[in-house]
């Protein structure tokens, strides 16, 4: 069962595609139920703002709004969708949520990228398709809407790609960026261009995370997770990767028999805990 969320659309980096979104916060008002259809950008921001939004009010009712106050977001961004992967994949569902959750003040938010669900426009088969520029819209959303100054990133699988993109403009802040299982080599069918992307997009970011927002006063607290026994990528490649980078600003925590999916218990368990760890 998924946690008690809110189910919108929101905007992208376009104007005429809407992505489908579930946003999950701390606490929600007692009558507060996640529709099925989802709600419009308008009415979505409508309610944001009514019940978080603002902490200008005073007395009880003012006190409320500011316990509820989401000080930082974590944008979870899900495997290639020509594979079946969407923002309901378990990954997010059930081990990103449950650990932001349990921190105070920590929102998540999950989003279909194009054509995916009920997401407008289309998926391109290779590559993220300028995904990174809709992850950022998004960022800038909520940061407007909730008021939120900080961002964190999770990508999944393909997701990875996202998540090393630019970042928001100020007065937003990337703090955060979690690799689950990237795909870094042509490993049967589905590592496609990233081999060659993402290590050169993380290079940037460790090697300069100025770069990436010229508000950002400290490193980027950059993590990776993956199995020793990922379906997509050799551990040997994982560990040529994880050897170039670790010494530089990257942690990085292996699962030994992990595979791509973390479908045992186990695996759950280890992943979950490593998120919550990195966001403490």
């Amino acid at each position: 069962m998924l946690s008690t969320h809110m189910h919108c659309y929101v905007p992208s980096s376009s104007p005429d595609v809407k992505l489908e979104a579930r946003i999950y916060l701390p606490s929600w008002p007692e009558k507060h139920s996640s529709s099925v259809k989802p709600l419009s950008p308008q009415i979505a921001e409508e309610k944001l703002k009514q019940w978080y939004g603002s902490t200008s009010g005073t007395g009880s009712d003012g006190e409320v709004q500011r316990q509820r106050k989401v000080i930082r977001m974590v944008l979870g961004v899900h495997p290639w969708s020509r594979l079946g992967g969407n923002m309901l994949d378990p990954v997010l569902t059930h081990s990103l949520v449950p650990a932001a959750l349990s921190h105070s003040r920590i929102g998540v938010k999950t989003i279909n990228m194009r054509g995916v669900g009920l997401s407008g426009g289309w998926q391109a088969w290779l590559g993220s398709d300028g995904a990174g520029k809709d992850v950022i819209a998004v960022e800038e959303w909520m940061g407007r809407i909730l008021g939120v100054k900080e961002v964190w990133r999770l990508g999944y699988s393909w997701g990875t790609m996202s998540v090393l993109s630019s970042a928001p403009s100020p007065p937003l802040r990337l703090k955060g960026i979690f690799l689950v299982s990237p795909p870094l080599s042509i490993f049967k069918l589905t590592a496609f261009v990233s081999s060659s992307l993402l290590p050169a997009a993380l290079q940037t970011v460790l090697d300069d995370p100025e770069t990436l927002n010229t508000a950002l006063a400290d490193r980027i607290r950059i993590w990776m997770i993956h199995g020793t026994e990922d379906e997509f990528t050799s551990n040997s490649v994982y560990h040529t990767f994880s050897e170039k980078f670790e010494g530089r600003g990257l942690h990085v925590v292996e699962i030994p028999s992990g595979g791509h999916f973390y479908r045992s218990q186990e695996e759950h368990d280890l992943l979950t805990k490593t998120i919550e760890e990195w966001l403490e």
